[in-house]
């Protein structure tokens, strides 16, 4: 990391998840607490329940259990929901165009 020079402002470091980044509308409320503070560093970690999620798909993967396939699909749909529920309108319709 680079050395601060004189009168260079230290950055404001904001971290955010679990239940914080549950959904679209908890994102969005996390976008309006960060303000105005330049330069500014946002740290965020997976939507609310992904990781647990994501582990139990690893552990039936793990069993073979077949609903691993299920549970994984339904995370990506999550996250597309999301990001649907973050994006203007010419957003969410080239979201719509990426693979699923």
């Amino acid at each position: 990391m680079a050395a601060t020079g004189a009168g260079a402002e230290a950055p404001v470091v904001h971290k955010f998840g679990g239940s914080s980044l549950a959904d679209a509308a908890r994102i969005a409320r996390a976008v309006a607490l960060l303000g105005e503070a330049q330069p500014l560093i946002v740290v965020v970690s997976a939507l609310g329940g992904t990781t647990d999620r994501l582990i139990a798909a690893a552990r039936a993967a793990a069993a073979r259990d077949p609903s691993w396939r299920e549970r994984l699909e339904a995370l990506a749909v999550r996250h597309r929901e999301v990001a649907e529920g973050l994006l203007a309108e010419r957003g969410r319709a080239e979201l719509r165009r990426l693979p699923r």
